[in-house]
């Protein structure tokens, strides 16, 4: 187990966010390291339009050293020209040295998810670079050039000791920059799931079953035609999207009746919303972005024994025996309807064995070792 070192984790998500792979790593890693955990900027475009961000802040479990940080606002259009980019990274790097110096950490260990920056991989030239991808970086929609960031993300990679990644395509495409890259999926926090007492929440004690449902943030990614043929196709179901949104998105629904959204979900109340759906869903549109992740949720549904409703990830086409996947909104809303007359329960035990299979401790255990190793290779070097 890494011990008594300092590490930076500069993230592509806010600390208090959807619990993902970064939030798990950072929190786990902070119970026996100083852990700083950098947040990404905002620009000032996007705070003009919709203001700082607001996210929901959780406690902090008292017993890990986690700070969090965010990087500063930076100019928009920056991963689509080089002269913006280099304003705003020497920006960012000014301020990583001056938030290093106010904490006083000197760190062993830089893990990156953010590629955007790949210099300060070079702030801290004896520091072990590990570099851990779960999503296709040039495949995001929005002010970006796709060719400019895979440079930025070749880079990175290539200043990297280690690199990790959540899928095989993937794995793949780092790999042709030249680096040996370790596979490890997406997993869950299975005994926190096992833990829940049957109790639902109050959010959803009202609200009339079949309940169809879906846990994670709410961005351009999510297919909201599906939803509302969804709600039309089933005039008896409600259908609760649980997570961050905004109300640019939740518009879009014109206050459905049937349709709800109960916001962010703190960790530890996922296992009851979850264990209260009937059926869950990855209702996502698809591009390459969304068909080659690694589906956490996937996992977390798993966990609780329920059906899943999915467009067809490539991940889980290996698991089309116990989950529901569909290419169009007709197969879809055949899917949902097999999905709510499922009765085996089989299919339900089989699931568990699965989310049991791709518990996080194993995972990390192995993503750790590999440090672990590079971190005594390095040691032991003249």
């Amino acid at each position: 187990m890494i011990q008594n070192k300092d590490i930076v984790i500069v993230s592509t998500m806010q600390y208090h966010e959807l619990p993902t792979r970064k939030q798990r790593i950072a929190s786990l890693l902070s119970k026996s390291n100083r852990v700083l955990y950098i947040e990404p900027p905002s620009t000032y475009l996007s705070v003009m339009l919709h203001g700082k961000n607001k996210e929901q802040k959780h406690e902090i479990d008292s017993s890990i050293d986690l700070t969090i940080a965010s990087l500063p606002t930076i100019f928009p259009f920056g991963l689509r020209s080089a002269f913006i980019h280099r304003r705003n990274q020497s920006k960012i790097l000014k301020y990583m040295k001056r938030i290093l110096e106010t904490h006083g950490f000197n760190p062993d260990i830089v893990w990156f998810y953010l590629v955007d920056y790949p210099a300060l991989a070079s702030m801290c030239p004896q520091a072990t670079v590990v570099y851990d991808c779960v999503d296709d970086h040039s495949a995001y929609p929005g002010l970006r050039s796709a060719t400019f960031v895979d440079a930025l993300e070749k880079e990175l990679v290539q200043s990297s000791d280690l690199v990790f990644a959540t899928t095989d395509a993937l794995v793949e495409k780092l790999e042709s920059y030249g680096k040996n890259v370790f596979l490890v999926p997406n997993g869950v926090e299975y005994s926190l799931y096992q833990s829940w007492n049957g109790q639902s929440p109050a959010f959803l004690k009202d609200i009339p079953h079949p309940v169809i449902g879906y846990m994670g943030a709410l961005k351009e990614w999510f297919d909201v035609e599906f939803i509302l043929v969804l709600a039309k196709a089933f005039p008896d179901v409600h259908i609760v999207l649980a997570g961050p949104s905004s109300s640019a998105f939740t518009a879009q629904f014109s206050n459905h009746p049937r349709i709800h959204f109960p916001g962010s979900i703190p960790p530890n109340e996922v296992p009851s919303w979850i264990g209260t759906f009937d059926v869950c869903l990855i209702p996502f549109l698809q591009n390459n972005l969304t068909l080659h992740i690694s589906p956490l949720k996937f996992f977390e549904y798993c966990a609780m024994g329920k059906p899943c409703v999915s467009i067809p990830i490539h991940q889980l086409e290996q698991y089309n025996h116990i989950a529901y996947l569909y290419h169009t909104h007709e197969e879809g809303i055949q899917m949902v309807q097999k999905a709510l007359e499922e009765k085996e329960i089989q299919k339900k035990e089989t699931r568990l064995q699965i989310a049991k299979a791709a518990s996080w401790d194993d995972k990390l255990a192995f993503i750790l070792k590999q440090i672990e190793e590079k971190l005594l290779t390095s040691k032991s070097s003249p």
